[in-house]
């Protein structure tokens, strides 16, 4: 799931479209939002998407190697 925060009441905004929008409505204040600092997270796991998308050459490696 992607996630990224609003920046007026800091509830966490959780959609798997966030990447495409540009804006989003907080369903907690109703603050329009502009989408950035994209998170991606799973069960035990988060990590920011830029970070996500410079890394994973090398977690396709590692995982070949294993």
């Amino acid at each position: 799931m992607l996630q990224t925060s609003c920046p007026k009441c800091k509830s966490v905004i959780e959609s798997p479209y966030l990447n495409e929008l540009s804006s989003v409505k907080c369903g907690q204040c109703q603050e329009v939002v502009t989408v950035e600092n994209v998170f991606v997270a799973t069960r035990g796991f988060t990590i920011h998407r830029e970070d996500l998308n410079n890394r994973i050459s090398r977690y396709k490696k590692l995982l070949r190697e294993v």
